[in-house]
Order: C-alpha cells, then structure tokens, then sequence
C-alpha cells in the first residue's frame, strides 16, 4: 500500500471517532466540519522500524513511497490473528471497511468544497 493510504488508515484507526467520521466520509457522506486527516510523524519512525527489523520493505515509486509485508511481518501479523482478545476493536474497523482503494484514499486527500 502506498505511505499515503497507510496514513489515513493509521488516523482512522485510532478511536472510535476516527473511525465513524473515516466510515462517513468513504460512503460519500463528507461535511465541511470534518477534521482533516492527520499524518503522525511518529507513524514513519515506527515504519522505519519495522523496515529495520525486516517486517517491511520501504520502495519509492514515481507515485510515492510503497509499504509491503516481509515474510516476517507475515508471521508476526498470523501470530497477531492467533490472540482474538488482542486489537478487537480494530480488527473489526478493518473488516467493515474490508479494501479501501488507493483512488478513494486519493479522493479525500484532495476533497475541496465548492461552497
């Protein structure tokens, strides 16, 4: 996935707000008082990180940078999906939003209002 995408799915992820308002939004039911999405500088050091231990690679593209699963981050995700009482409330984000594609991503990135 592009750095872009795993940016705002790390946003919306993050509370229960986030979630609802990033769920609003994709079905097309953006508002004007909708928070813009927040990019954590914190979420890149920690994808560096996982770069470092192997879990991820890290590729630049002409359309930006590419996060892809290692086959250690393979094992480290299935052990994860081992504990359900681990992550609950987000693994149920992200089977409700099951694939959200890059271009949908790109959409509320580039929202602009005509009012």
């Amino acid at each position: 996935m592009s750095l872009r995408k795993a940016h705002v799915l790390n946003w919306a992820v993050r509370d229960s707000f986030s979630r609802d308002q990033f769920l609003r939004m994709i079905n097309g039911n953006r508002r004007l008082e909708d928070v813009a999405v927040r990019f954590d500088p914190a979420f890149n050091r920690a994808l560096d990180l996982a770069a470092g231990d192997r879990l991820v690679s890290l590729e630049r593209k002409t359309t930006g940078l590419i996060i892809q699963l290692l086959p250690a981050g393979y094992r480290l995700a299935e052990d994860l999906e081992k504990h359900k009482d681990c992550l609950v409330s987000e693994r149920a984000f992200f089977e409700t939003i099951k694939k959200v594609s890059e271009e949908r991503i790109r959409e509320l990135l580039d929202w602009e209002t005509d009012e």
